[in-house]
């Protein structure tokens, strides 16, 4: 939700806050256990994780049909799951940066806010 309301709401709200801080640390407990049990690629992190959902949110471009949408939605989102697990083809590295919330956190936002935590 929050990369919908960039923009539109002020961050520094405490219950936004409290909010994307919940939502970073529930993400991160998913990564960590993903990795301790050996289903997710060891190079994954959660900001791969939240950027991943962000791309993957958005309808297609276009005059798609609503039900053509969906389903490329789920084949699409199959890719991904797939490739994110650490016996799928892959290169040495998955090449690009590898970004922590930290990191997501460094980059500008609009009008002036900065996100702190999810």
């Amino acid at each position: 939700m929050i990369p919908a309301l960039l923009g539109e709401i002020p961050f520094s709200d405490e219950e936004i806050t409290l909010a994307r801080q919940a939502g970073s640390a529930a993400a991160q407990a998913l990564v960590d256990a993903a990795h301790r049990a050996g289903t997710l690629r060891s190079d994954v992190t959660s900001g791969d994780i939240g950027l991943l959902i962000v791309r993957l949110s958005r309808p297609l471009p276009g005059e798609f049909p609503a039900a053509v949408q969906y389903r490329l939605s789920h084949r699409h989102l199959n890719l991904v799951i797939d490739g994110l697990r650490p016996t799928a083809r892959q290169p040495a590295e998955l090449g690009g940066p590898a970004l922590t919330l930290a990191d997501l956190n460094q980059f500008p936002q609009p009008q002036g806010q900065q996100p702190s935590g999810g």
